[in-house]
């Protein structure tokens, strides 16, 4: 990203600060990026009663929320705000509904729908019925590491995902 024009970069998770899947280890390392701003959200923070099990039984989990409520407690809230040329924005709470094009140009991205999602109690989530809209320019899909084979699915083995054209399920004919 050092030769591109990009100034901000949005990552969107489902769940809450306590149920994030990175580690304290990347986490610390976002804070060392030269020159990037790490953008969070408060109203992104909800804890249900399993988000306070875990962050009293784990202490990653607690390294975790410690830190990124650190970060919204020092950093700045929103792009206007921001100190250095770019920035990361991490989103949580969020699922996302559908990717959508600008009428002048069909077929090129221009936003992403998002369903605001709320904590349950066991540390899943459901859908609140509230969406929100964020233009975006591009859209890059990072949802796991591999995919896992469902005995009534057709699966690639070698790409570690279910055959699809956009989205869509394919069976062995296409």
């Amino acid at each position: 990203l050092k030769a591109s024009p990009v100034t901000d970069v949005h990552v969107f998770g489902r769940r809450g600060p306590a149920q994030v899947k990175f580690t304290p280890l990347e986490l610390r390392e976002l804070s060392h990026s030269r020159d990037v701003d790490i953008v969070l959200y408060p109203e992104d923070f909800e804890f249900d009663e399993a988000s306070d099990e875990a962050i009293r039984t784990n202490n990653q989990v607690k390294t975790m929320v410690g830190t990124l409520a650190n970060w919204i407690a020092e950093g700045p809230e929103g792009p206007s705000e921001a100190r250095a040329s770019r920035r990361l924005h991490l989103h949580f709470l969020h699922s996302p509904v559908e990717i959508y094009d600008s009428p002048e140009a069909p077929g090129r991205v221009a936003g992403i729908r998002f369903e605001r999602m709320e904590l349950d109690g066991t540390g899943n989530v459901r859908g609140t019925g509230e969406f929100e809209d964020y233009p975006v320019q591009a859209v890059y899909r990072a949802i796991g590491y591999h995919g896992s084979e469902l005995a009534e699915l057709e699966y690639d083995v070698h790409r570690g995902v279910i055959p699809n054209d956009g989205g869509r399920v394919l069976d062995a004919e296409g």
